[in-house]
């Protein structure tokens, strides 16, 4: 599918492509206005927890997770309970950084709990790299000139004990206190959940419709006729001219006298608009021109519903494929176009309607 055929596809059913979103936005904002009457008022606040190694020995990977492990602990602590505290907690690796997200029913609980658990945070994981430090100079103190295994001590090869173990205990920690505290209320969570249901019933709607244009394969214009026949496209429109004008090139295609015309639908039942069109525009011609009242013109119906179409067409000067706008499909009129093949129809043009024009 092209984007103009999504184009195209979004105008047809711009109903649907308007409606679904509206609808989905409604009652995704309904659920969050009742969301939020049932949990009440939400407060949030957050606050970063940043590990700083002066020296760049110590792996930063391996202190993202030393701090992510103890600030998982302390997040443990504080959520969960009658407290209606919920914590997020987001590793920055890149920066050594862990994020603090605390949601609770008043601004100070949400700000005293953010900045609680980054200081606590800190303070263990400063004591875990103290601790370390000192244990991995006892480890270096005993085994003497043993080589000592890199495994828990955090420290990228190539440095020298004394170094391993002044980089452990030079890590400190910055810590970028909460200070705002964002509200989240009924109305908050109506807008937020309203934007999500908008934004979801718009997506579900695209899908549809590429799901649709995949299956059905329909044809949205003269162009899908042309990539899978040569014949000449004609489409009509509800207005007199076009009635004459569509007669005037079934004269030109045929390039002889004729006697009957077959119009044969790709699908559903005969096509008596096109019919009295024809029939009209022949009326009104002078005698003695291309035209005649006493051409037979045979409105059928598909050839899915009754065969008998391919025999009137077979017999006939010249046969009038008439093809529906967003009804009849691509394969549909490979088959037909095949059918009449067959029957060594002589079909000189497709007439392409649109689904308002079909009768």
């Amino acid at each position: 599918m092209t984007l103009q055929d999504l184009w195209l596809m979004i105008k047809h059913y711009s109903r649907w492509v308007v409606l679904v979103p509206i609808i989905c936005g409604v009652l995704a904002g309904g659920a969050g206005a009742l969301l939020g009457m049932v949990n009440g008022s939400v407060h949030t606040a957050a606050s970063t927890l940043t590990v700083i190694d002066p020296t760049g020995l110590v792996s930063s990977t391996s202190l993202a997770n030393l701090v992510n492990v103890f600030a998982q602990d302390q997040a443990e602590l504080e959520s969960g309970g009658d407290s209606g505290v919920t914590v997020k907690t987001e590793v920055d690796s890149s920066t050594q950084s862990i994020k603090f997200e605390v949601a609770a029913p008043s601004e100070q609980a949400s700000l005293d709990v953010a900045n609680r658990l980054a200081e606590r945070t800190a303070d263990a994981a400063q004591s875990a790299l103290v601790e370390q430090g000192t244990a991995y100079m006892e480890a270096v103190d005993e085994m003497g000139s043993q080589p000592l295994t890199e495994e828990g001590t955090y420290i990228n090869a190539g440095a020298t004990a004394d170094e391993r173990a002044a980089a452990l205990r030079s890590c400190f920690f910055s810590v970028s206190s909460a200070t705002k505290v964002e509200a989240g209320g009924m109305v908050s969570l109506f807008v937020k959940y309203l934007t999500i249901g908008v934004l979801g019933g718009l997506f579900l709607v695209v899908c549809s419709l590429i799901l649709v244009d995949s299956v059905k394969r329909p044809m949205k214009s003269s162009k899908d006729i042309e990539t899978v026949t040569d014949l000449p496209v004609w489409a009509v429109s509800d207005n007199r001219q076009a009635g004459k004008r569509l007669w005037m090139n079934i004269q030109f295609a045929a390039k002889s006298h004729i006697e009957s015309i077959c119009l044969l639908p790709v699908s559903g039942g005969k096509q008596m608009g096109i019919k009295e069109a024809i029939s009209e525009a022949m009326s009104e011609e002078p005698s003695g021109d291309m035209g005649d009242s006493s051409i037979r013109i045979e409105a059928c119906d598909s050839i899915e519903k009754s065969i008998v179409g391919a025999r009137v067409a077979k017999e006939a000067s010249v046969t009038i494929v008439t093809a529906v706008c967003w009804k009849d499909s691509e394969p549909a009129l490979c088959g037909v176009l095949e059918e009449l093949q067959l029957a060594s129809a002589n079909v000189v043009g497709i007439v392409l309607l649109s689904g308002e024009e079909a009768m």
